[in-house]
């Protein structure tokens, strides 16, 4: 649901935006644009943010392997698909289920979310979605929510951030009110 927050530039023209997801500083401190969308725990190096919206991780599966799926046990006959990468994990969706322990848990691990749902719509596994950024992706692929886990909120959230908000252009001071207003409306 990304897309819904997203304007076209021919209504605001002259801002560059920069999305990433990576968890670095130095993602914030590459010159060139006076705007970042950013994906992570606050950082103390940022000069100012806008928190736009939090993240929530749910299992998703192919249809076969979501009906299968009737108790949290049941997490066990499955190889599990897990992002390298990723802080929120299988761990944290497993204890919120109460499954402490897991002898003989099958893992397959990737580097990033669109091969491990991919890997999941072609029936390999069950992977963890992130909504709302994956939410139309999963839906594409066929992928369903595995009823028996809601999922774990995120530590992490999506922030706008700039150097500060009196040295912003008119260009990105618009798009950033127009950006908060619609998440505004969103949530």
């Amino acid at each position: 649901m990304l897309r819904d927050y997203l304007i076209s530039p021919s209504v605001i023209p002259r801002i560059q935006l920069q999305f990433t997801g990576a968890y670095h500083d130095l993602d914030y401190q590459r010159p060139g644009a006076e705007l970042k969308i950013l994906f992570g725990p606050v950082h103390r190096s940022w000069a100012q943010c806008d928190r736009l919206f939090d993240e929530t991780i749910y299992p998703v599966a192919c249809t076969a392997i979501a009906a299968a799926i009737d108790s949290a046990e049941d997490f066990l006959q499955h190889r599990l698909i897990q992002i390298s990468t990723h802080r929120i994990n299988w761990n944290q969706i497993l204890q919120s289920v109460g499954i402490d322990t897991m002898p003989g848990r099958q893992f397959c691990f990737v580097d990033n979310t669109q091969i491990a749902m991919a890997m999941a719509a072609a029936g390999y596994g069950i992977a963890l979605a992130r909504s709302p950024t994956t939410d139309d992706f999963a839906a594409t692929l066929g992928l369903e929510p595995i009823a028996v886990c809601p999922g774990v909120q995120s530590t992490e959230a999506y922030y706008l951030v700039y150097q500060n908000l009196e040295s912003l252009s008119g260009a990105a001071g618009a798009f950033r009110e127009w950006l908060l207003e619609r998440v505004k409306n969103q949530n």
